[in-house]
């Protein structure tokens, strides 16, 4: 359970500080009641929405931007890898369970390829969404993410995925 500081703990910090704690709650693990607490203060000392807003302190865009691409790589990834799993499935019950004749190796190929290209689709999108992130946070290109995924095969982008979200989770934190 998180502690919420009292509020003669937050009165007795600077303004910078109380600043600080109401752009970067998320970051610093606090709940919207602390960053509200913070905010009452400011507002008793004089700062007001609209300064807070111009000055670019009242929200962390960076950290919400970051979220909001980190949660679109989540869902394609997840999408992605639901897609490599329906592909392996119908690939492996059509060919066991369908007679070999010219029609029904038409119908396999047609419905595998296009599952696979859904497939495609999007595993290209988590990359772009990932590529997105890093320009975010100040990494610049992950193109060489791309080669490691061919090196290694579509088999195992399911666990590079997972080593992927934990990388962006950890680096979420050090945005400013």
């Amino acid at each position: 359970m998180i502690v919420i500081p009292s509020k003669e703990k937050l009165k007795s910090l600077s303004n910078d500080k109380l600043i600080d704690a109401v752009k970067n709650y998320r970051q610093y693990g606090y709940e919207v009641a602390t960053r509200d607490l913070c905010l009452s203060i400011l507002y008793e000392r004089g700062y007001n929405n609209e300064l807070l807003e111009k000055s670019g302190n009242l929200r962390n865009n960076n950290y919400q931007s970051a979220q909001d691409i980190f949660n679109s790589f989540n869902k394609n990834s997840k999408l992605a890898i639901l897609m490599l799993a329906t592909f392996i499935i119908t690939y492996t019950l059509f060919t066991l369970y369908i007679s070999v004749s010219v029609s029904n190796i038409l119908i396999i190929l047609i419905v595998c390829l296009g599952i696979l290209g859904i497939y495609i689709f999007f595993l290209v999108r988590s990359f772009i969404d990932q590529n997105q992130f890093y320009k975010i946070i100040g990494k610049g290109d992950v193109s060489e993410s791309v080669w490691v995924f061919l090196l290694i095969g579509v088999l195992f982008y399911t666990f590079y995925y997972f080593y992927l979200r934990k990388q962006m989770k950890e680096q979420m934190q050090n945005i400013n």
